[in-house]
């Protein structure tokens, strides 16, 4: 199999520069920037739901507490 010839550079020559190198690491960056916005957004509205429906479960468990401790009293006559 051949191998692809080798190419020679002379001395004055510049290296080849990729004209679009440029552009193409702000939008990486840009987009990675965006993505860590995200991420942060998810978890601070994952740290929202889960306080609010412990709240809500703790609510609902003083609500059934204060029934049941009410029944109690009815049933025992205390």
């Amino acid at each position: 199999m051949g191998h692809p010839a080798k190419r020679m550079r002379f001395e004055g020559e510049p290296p080849p520069i990729d004209p679009t190198a440029i552009p193409r690491a702000y939008e990486r960056e840009r987009a990675r920037r965006q993505m860590r916005r995200d991420r942060a957004r998810a978890r601070n509205r994952a740290h929202l739901r889960f306080f609010s429906t412990m709240l809500i479960l703790m609510l609902v468990i003083g609500v059934i507490a204060v029934l049941i401790w009410q029944e109690t009293q009815t049933l025992f006559g205390i």
